[in-house]
């Protein structure tokens, strides 16, 4: 790039020399262009990454949950059955 620019900047004419910093500009501004949709994408990615681990470890509390609610539950009734049950055995 540098030899380019030297052997351009000797046989060039003014007119050349006058459009060769808004090149320049044009070039500096491309490569932050680049880097900044570099970092945007890896911080998509990321957040990519992230969310799907949430959204696995969600799915996991879930069925714990369900898994739970799908147990039978005691209730009153139930509990009640079984003291009048125990307390039948005992009189026997």
């Amino acid at each position: 790039m540098s030899l380019s620019l030297e052997i351009l900047l000797k046989h060039a004419s003014k007119e050349v020399l006058s459009v060769i910093p808004g090149i320049l500009i044009i070039f500096r501004v491309w490569r932050f262009v680049r880097i900044g949709h570099g970092l945007v994408a890896s911080t998509y990615e990321l957040q990519q990454h992230k969310l799907h681990l949430a959204v696995s470890y969600i799915e996991e509390l879930e069925e714990r949950v369900k898994k739970y609610e799908d147990e039978p539950t005691r209730t009153a009734k139930m509990d009640k059955l079984i003291r009048r049950l125990s307390s039948s055995n005992v009189e026997h």
